[in-house]
């Protein structure tokens, strides 16, 4: 996936917020519900606990704004690839409920 800072802006918009942090600067991660904090964007792999973009939903590979969200770059790599469309956009809708 070719990334610009655009990417990276709407992938940290749509990461579930934490009630009482800043939501510019701390996300949670979808995929293992640990902080993210947004100067920490992973830079080819240097910082596992970094976040990276990723598609919601895997099976539509495009890059629209709804279908980005920031996950850590180790919780990229090691979440089962079919399960993480359904598991990842449960977990956004979750905490978007709460808003």
């Amino acid at each position: 996936m070719a990334k610009n800072m655009e990417h990276y802006t709407e992938a940290w918009d749509n990461a579930p917020t934490i009630e009482g942090k800043d939501p510019n600067k701390t996300r949670k991660c979808p995929v293992c519900g640990q902080e993210l904090h947004r100067y920490e964007y992973c830079q080819n792999g240097k910082n596992p606990m970094g976040w990276d973009v990723e598609h919601i939903n895997g099976k539509q590979r495009d890059d629209t704004p709804s279908n980005l969200v920031a996950v850590h770059h180790k919780c990229n790599e090691t979440k089962p690839k079919l399960l993480f469309c359904d598991h990842i956009t449960q977990k956004i809708d979750d905490a978007n409920a709460k808003k």
